[in-house]
């Protein structure tokens, strides 16, 4: 990654020192604010700059990349997501497709963090059949992280994950997580013809699967369905990730 003077840097550093780059920008962005700089023009090496900081997105400090200086920049525990979500109704959105970096970003959510910003949960509203009818839509969401390996790093990346789907048929309640475009493991509803009842999903290969993931840039995606507007009543999937050596 091409980090030029000018750039505002985003990195993380791990006990033992090391930094890992998570994001560069060309520049300021709506919200961003001056803690305790200087203007570049000040002839000041590094100008320090940090983002409005909550619970849900505590992004960690930015700082100013001056010829070959990369500021190192604290940040905490969580990795940054984007998301989509499509069929929800409890935002009033009706359905509509929508796409957001943090779960607070939009009413009613059906993402949310765990663990620190190192997990996930996906909740699915209830159906349109299993006592009284609410969603009658089909509900999918994506998770999507960029995760950047500093160069000479190897890193073993946990994946853990589980969930409850429908016990009447199998192939709803899907979830599909790749890394790299590369299928990692799929779940899906148990089935069994039980009508309104719920269980655990079951997946392929079992969870956890660790992946090692080399120096440079990863992406982690994760999708889900329920493939139709039926029976999922408290059903949802959460993930959680860990690094081997730590790199947030």
């Amino acid at each position: 990654m091409a980090i030029n003077t000018g750039d505002y840097v985003i990195a993380a550093t791990t006990a033992n020192g090391v930094i890992s780059v998570r994001e560069v920008r060309s520049g300021f962005v709506e919200g961003d604010y001056a803690l305790g700089a200087a203007c570049a023009g000040d002839a000041i090496e590094t100008v320090v700059f940090c983002s409005p900081m909550n619970t849900e997105n505590q992004i960690g400090i930015l700082g100013l990349a001056i010829e070959d200086l990369t500021p190192v920049v604290f940040s905490d525990s969580r990795l940054s997501w984007d998301f989509t979500d499509s069929g929800f109704i409890a935002g009033g959105q009706g359905g509509a497709y929508r796409t957001y970096d943090s779960p607070s970003a939009v009413p009613s959510s059906p993402w949310s963090y765990r663990n620190g910003g190192l997990g996930l949960r996906l909740d699915w509203e209830h159906d349109n059949n299993c006592g009284t009818p609410y969603n009658p839509y089909t509900q999918r969401g994506t998770a999507t992280a960029t995760i950047i390996i500093q160069e000479g790093m190897s890193v073993d990346m946990t994946v853990a994950w589980d969930g409850i789907g429908e016990q009447q048929d199998t192939g709803y309640d899907v979830m599909r997580l790749y890394v790299d475009s590369a299928l990692v493991a799929t779940a899906n509803a148990p089935g069994g013809g039980l009508g309104c009842s719920f269980g655990p999903v079951t997946s392929y290969p079992p969870s956890p699967q660790i992946i090692t993931l080399g120096e440079g840039e990863h992406d982690l995606s994760i999708t889900a369905s329920t493939n139709d507007p039926l029976y999922h009543v408290g059903c949802w999937y959460q993930f959680d990730l860990t690094f081997d050596p730590p790199i947030v």
